[in-house]
């Protein structure tokens, strides 16, 4: 598969090792989350999915646990 911004092969979220890096970075410095990144279309949602222990801790900063 290719990345989603150039010819690349895409190695994360559809995205080539250059881009997923740029927007890692930007994730990292809280500049912006990997939710409105999906959600403008510019990234796949991540393949990965979340322990019992990551949804206990994501409810319990959302205070809905």
């Amino acid at each position: 598969m290719e990345c989603k911004h150039c010819d690349k092969p895409s190695v994360r979220r559809g995205l080539c090792d250059a881009h997923y890096q740029s927007a890692w970075r930007r994730v990292r410095d809280g500049r912006v989350t990997w939710e409105r990144i999906e959600g403008a279309g510019l990234c796949d949602p991540s393949s990965r999915s979340k322990s019992d222990l990551g949804k206990k801790l994501d409810a319990l900063a959302e205070g809905t646990e």
